[in-house]
């Protein structure tokens, strides 16, 4: 697969940010840098207000393969035991706070689905609640992209 170009623009406009996206930049493309940026701001634990200084350095971690900072995944499958995946969701939680879970297909998403609300049972005893974003997400298997389901799981803060 070939690296993908990345092509934005960040310029600082009287109201704030203008990001200007140029023909040929990906949804995805754009979906990760927001979901990075998010990253870096929980992991920070603050508020940020030099959003450019964001903007570039998620630009550079997607640039540099894509990779999540501190980032758990789990991949999960129509066969996996929901109990399991709780449990293992349980423990990253209680450890880094987060953690992703990609699925493909019915019955992997319903695996997870199940699986995450068994989580929150799990660790509602220590005071945490958690909250769940999905999305899509592209996942390439055995050299064919495939559309799928990402989980981000993280702690009600």
């Amino acid at each position: 697969m070939e690296k993908e170009t990345i092509i934005l623009e960040v310029k600082k406009s009287k109201n704030g940010v203008a990001v200007e996206i140029h023909e040929g930049t990906t949804l995805d493309v754009i979906i990760g840098i927001a979901e990075t940026i998010q990253i870096i701001i929980e992991e920070t634990g603050q508020k940020r207000k030099n959003i450019i200084a964001d903007i570039e350095t998620a630009v550079k971690v997607l640039e540099e393969g894509g990779k999540k900072l501190n980032s758990e995944i789990l991949k999960v499958s129509g066969k996996s035991n929901p109990n399991n995946v709780a449990g293992a969701i349980a423990a990253i939680i209680n450890e880094k706070g987060k953690v992703e879970l990609q699925a493909i297909g019915a019955g992997a998403i319903n695996q997870t689905v199940k699986a995450i609300a068994i989580a929150r049972g799990y660790v509602a005893p220590a005071g945490i609640d958690l909250i769940c974003v999905p999305a899509f997400s592209t996942v390439n298997v055995e050299d064919m992209d495939r559309t799928g389901m990402k989980f981000i799981v993280r702690e009600s803060k």
